[in-house]
């Protein structure tokens, strides 16, 4: 996306989703795909700037947080029908 759309744009779209996403998984509704969505931009992060990983390491943390809320999320709601 770098050089199609100016970076501090780019940059501030990227902190809205996080934001949004955040909220969604703090509202507590339908955890699930906002938890898969932060855990796989989580781990794409980690992917494309795996030289970083002094860095990133605590990415890759939080993204298998994110992943274990989700599976815990999909697993309540089989448990709910």
């Amino acid at each position: 996306m770098r050089g199609i759309v100016p970076d501090a744009m780019l940059l501030g779209g990227f902190g809205i989703v996080e934001i949004i996403i955040a909220l969604w998984i703090l509202s507590g509704k339908k955890i699930f795909w906002p938890a898969i969505i932060a855990a796989l931009m989580l781990f794409s992060i980690v992917l494309f700037n795996f030289r970083n990983m002094e860095v990133l390491f605590r990415d890759v943390a939080l993204a298998a947080a994110t992943l274990s809320l989700a599976l815990g999320a999909r697993q309540e709601t089989k448990k709910q029908i």
